[in-house]
């Protein structure tokens, strides 16, 4: 149990990698933040997670609003004592010929896969600074 007493968000949770990523961390001894645009699979996949033995909480999150992403970092401080992990794993593609693809198309991928990293770092940065540890990933962003 390599993570017992940390505690970790998930971003795009409720399902796919996101759900394969949560539970992998409960697994591994971490308190899991299940955070979706779906509010009812993240409450699903922390249903799954507190069935591994470890607190979870469940909540939609769109991760385009910051109010939405400092609402989770609250509820991760409030609800599971801390924050130690950040899984930026929220992202979406729009499956359709490169010509039908329009701007409000390219705006919502925008959104959720570079505003959205950025909003959800953002609102665990100023904890993780504060304790002077933690980890964010990102698929965006290359680890160094």
């Amino acid at each position: 149990m390599r993570l017992r007493g940390k505690v970790a968000i998930v971003t795009g949770a409720g399902r796919g990698i996101g759900r394969s990523i949560a539970l992998r961390l409960a697994q591994e001894g971490a308190d899991v933040l299940v955070s979706d645009v779906d509010g009812a699979t993240a409450e699903n996949t922390a249903r799954e997670v507190a069935a591994l033995g470890r607190r979870s909480v469940g909540m939609r999150t769109d991760v385009t609003r910051p109010a939405d992403t400092k609402e989770m970092a609250t509820r991760a401080l409030a609800e599971l004592g801390g924050i130690h992990i950040l899984v930026n794993n929220a992202g979406i593609v729009q499956v359709k010929p490169w010509l039908e693809l329009a701007d409000e198309d390219l705006d919502r991928m925008f959104g959720v896969n570079v505003k959205g990293p950025l909003f959800a770092s953002q609102a665990v940065a100023p904890t993780l600074v504060q304790q002077r540890s933690g980890r964010i990933s990102s698929p965006l962003w290359p680890r160094s």
